[in-house]
């Protein structure tokens, strides 16, 4: 069985009298704070050796673009370090700069210029993961769908809420392409890697609106379409969960992998304090 390290929403952050810090990882390469080089010490002491790294979504604060570098090229590091035989990431909505902040036309100028190729592995999955919204990887043991949830944001409606970019969505036409690739092979382990959640998380937030959108009815057309439960591994909720989707019989595992350095201000179920914001 693969062995999976999960790493999500590291929000890197460059040092700036103005900005704060909006999380606990900054970009630096002699501070004494960061947790990514710390996990090889941890899986050695515990003698584990990943075969996959994810990053699901969130690499830098705010799009930024010495965050989003940085937390690649410490992951691309830890891969080698620890052994691990891929390394993949997914777009979240910090990853893209939807505001233009940092270009006044392109969202993706920045997390697509990244090397190694953002999202990972080759860089025909990377072209597709941009042009289709998704990629697919296998091996003999389990199939992974990397979708890409943040693909309208900086291109979507601005007005009205919620906008755009403050939810993630897989489009109709993206579910038809996925459907149709998987329906054709059965693999024992079927995992779907996505930034934004599948359906509401309203037990953890009270007010709940940046899930996927379509998310629920991707879920149910990949389950008949290979007649298994899926894992599902999503990040930007900063908050670690192992829980069931929808579904009857089928109804896919859900593990929302938390925050690796977001600041934790307390709360509970009833009334976080802590959450991804656009």
């Amino acid at each position: 069985m693969s062995k999976f390290l999960i790493i999500s929403d590291t929000h890197a952050f460059a040092p700036s009298p103005s900005a704060g810090k909006p999380s606990l990882l900054e970009v630096s390469h002699t501070a004494r704070t960061n947790m990514i080089r710390e996990i090889a010490k941890v899986l050695e002491d515990d003698g584990v050796c990943p075969d996959w790294i994810v990053c699901p979504g969130d690499l830098g604060d705010k799009a930024s673009p010495e965050g989003q570098a940085f937390v690649w090229a410490e992951l691309n590091a830890l891969k080698q370090k620890v052994g691990a035989r891929f390394l993949i990431g997914a777009a979240g909505n910090h990853d893209l700069d939807s505001r233009f902040v940092n270009s006044a036309f392109d969202p993706l100028a920045n997390i697509k210029a990244l090397k190694p190729p953002f999202p990972g592995i080759t860089d025909v999955d990377c072209d597709k993961y941009w042009s289709r919204h998704y990629s697919v990887y296998d091996n003999e043991i389990c199939r992974i769908v990397n979708i890409n949830s943040s693909a309208f944001h900086g291109y979507g409606k601005e007005t009205g809420t919620p906008k755009e970019f403050e939810h993630g969505r897989v489009s109709e036409a993206t579910i038809n392409n996925i459907v149709e690739e998987v329906k054709s092979k059965e693999y024992p382990v079927n995992i779907l890697i996505t930034h934004h959640h599948i359906v509401s998380n309203e037990h953890i937030y009270a007010d709940e609106y940046s899930e996927m959108r379509g998310g629920s009815r991707l879920m149910h057309r990949l389950t008949d379409a290979t007649k298994s439960s899926w894992i599902v591994i999503h990040g930007h909720l900063h908050y670690p969960e192992l829980d069931y989707g929808r579904g009857s019989a089928l109804a896919p595992v859900v593990l929302s992998a938390g925050s690796a350095s977001a600041h934790h201000y307390g709360g509970s179920s009833e009334s976080p304090q802590i959450r991804s914001i656009s």
